[in-house]
């Protein structure tokens, strides 16, 4: 898959999994990926994210970690980056300006 643009209002799921996402309307180039990758390449709403993945299941904001653990977000929850080595995202809560992350096994730190 290269250069594909995806339009819709449809999701896509990994199979045998929980993991699903409203489709984005992302430019991909995706070559030899895993279910996972080939999901997260479509539902991806931060896309400098480096292993993590924010992304909407119908109208609730959730974020993947880089272990797979998913975490609801509250609306007015952030994700500005995540750290490719140890899987910790960072973010803030942009009602009250506080910081927060969560490590690679979805725990608050």
């Amino acid at each position: 898959l290269h250069g594909a643009t995806l339009r819709g209002s449809g999701f896509v799921k990994q199979a045998g999994t929980s993991f699903q996402g409203n489709l984005q309307s992302n430019l991909s180039s995706v070559a030899n990926a895993t279910a996972a990758q080939l999901v997260r390449s479509f539902v991806q709403m931060n896309p400098v994210l480096y292993e993590a993945t924010v992304y909407m299941e119908r109208t609730q904001a959730k974020l993947r970690t880089k272990n797979g653990v998913l975490v609801n977000l509250s609306q007015n929850e952030i994700i500005g980056s995540d750290t490719e080595s140890t899987g910790v995202v960072s973010g803030y809560n942009s009602r009250t300006g506080r910081r927060f992350s969560y490590n690679a096994n979805g725990v608050l730190l």
